[in-house]
């Protein structure tokens, strides 16, 4: 396998050097061993690519995925668990973890081993693999880990992105057109953005957890049901509400919502890689919480319909020439937005296996170099609403994250009917 890195792949791959990496948490009842977690870990890189391959230049400095001939094994450390909180700060340490890409796989795996219970921590770089890429990962692990013979179907592997678009679509001189001038848009933007003195220092992430119970969970599915409305556009509206409850003048009524870009392209739903569509949304005003849910739930309907993933990869491949510009813009570039959003919905993996519990799976977190690093991350398992909230200290003051969130679920609590 030898692919060249799309335009967002390589904004993530950056130097090379600075960490930009995802950490997906599973909490396990069981007793585990180092021989049988070493033993699913290998056979989990047998059957990815990725995680076998290595980043590699050609003459004029454009990098490629190649798969190695003698791909060094992925790391497993243990740590030994002592609190039931101790996944969140090994979690932030694993943020910092630098990936040498060019010699190794961009992934490891913490064990934080208790007696009984444990958390499986799988760190990876962002460069190759989204939320949704983890979950498989997690889940084949897991499979490996209960039956180490057993057999999985391996993922679709990219060749080129050009792959993924129709004939017809990627010959078309409109399209073409289209997509260079677009391009061109972008490149004015990111000449034209503000720029931050220096980028926010690192030390200052953070990272806030917390679950709901079953019952509350239970009934704001069946809330927004009734209403019309998903979770995660009432998940959007709450939070637009309480960011400008908090945050007064300095919210900007704005949020992002990335949109997996596997719905939209037949014969990948398997593939680890980090490319994803997005959505930015506003709250207009209205007379309640759910009238004003309602309006976005049609916004959010328009601006799906409107998404074109062909037309974005052909605008993203017309970007190659202004990454570096792209990647410092983001890094130290003045905030437009209040936080990301990301909910993943239904985790589906289970949690009977014939050999451990599967207690838990904790919402996935991501941190870069980004200078706008107020993310919220949801998800569900076993039909518990879990949240993950991370920014840095310069950015949101921790108190003023603790602040929104709290009123965010207030709402929330006080909607359900």
């Amino acid at each position: 396998m030898r692919r060249p890195l799309s335009v967002p792949e390589r904004f993530m791959w950056g130097d090379g050097v600075s960490p930009f990496n995802g950490v997906l948490t599973a909490r396990i009842k069981g007793e585990l061993t180092l021989e049988r977690l070493s033993k699913a870990v290998y056979r989990l890189q047998e059957i990815h690519p990725l995680l076998c391959s290595v980043i590699v230049e050609d003459d004029k400095g454009v990098p490629f995925f190649e798969r190695s001939d003698a791909p060094a094994s992925i790391p497993v450390r243990v740590k030994e668990r002592q609190t039931d909180d101790d996944w969140i700060g090994t979690s932030m340490e694993s943020w910092t973890t630098v990936f040498d890409g060019r010699k190794q796989p961009m992934m490891d795996l913490v064990w934080l081993r208790g007696a009984g219970v444990s958390e499986l921590l799988m760190t990876f770089h962002h460069c190759f693999c989204d939320g949704r890429g983890a979950l498989r990962l997690m889940n084949d692990l897991l499979t490996f880990l209960d039956k180490p013979e057993e057999t999985v179907c391996a993922p679709t592997t990219l060749v080129a992105l050009d792959d993924l678009i129709p004939a017809h679509i990627r010959k078309s001189n409109g399209r073409r057109i289209r997509a260079y001038l677009v391009a061109q848009l972008i490149r004015g933007f990111v000449g034209a953005s503000g720029r931050r003195a220096a980028p926010i220092p690192r030390d200052k992430d953070y990272f806030i957890h917390w679950r709901w119970e079953l019952e509350s969970s239970v009934r704001l599915f069946e809330t927004c049901q009734r209403t019309g409305v998903t979770v995660n556009t009432a998940l959007c509206a709450a939070f637009l509400t309480a960011f400008r409850t908090v945050r007064g003048r300095k919210a900007h009524n704005r949020l992002t919502c990335p949109v997996d870009i596997r719905k939209f392209l037949p014969g990948i739903e398997d593939t680890l890689f980090p490319i994803g569509l997005s959505m930015t949304l506003s709250l207009s005003p209205g007379a309640s919480f759910w009238d004003q849910a309602r309006d976005l739930q049609q916004v959010v309907s328009r601006k799906v319909n409107r998404l074109d993933p062909y037309g974005f990869l052909m605008t993203m491949e017309n970007l190659h020439g202004s990454v570096r510009r792209i990647r410092e813009s983001l890094v130290h570039g003045k905030p437009r937005q209040d936080c990301m959003l990301s909910n993943l919905g239904r985790l589906n993996i289970p949690w009977r296996w014939s050999t451990f519990e599967l207690e838990t799976l904790y919402s996935f977190t991501v941190m870069g170099p980004l200078g706008d690093p107020t993310t919220v991350v949801t998800s569900t398992y076993r039909e518990r609403l879990d949240f993950a909230l991370v920014s840095n200290e310069i950015f949101l003051p921790r108190a003023e994250a603790l602040a929104i969130k709290g009123e965010a679920m207030d709402i929330l609590q006080k909607a359900m009917v």
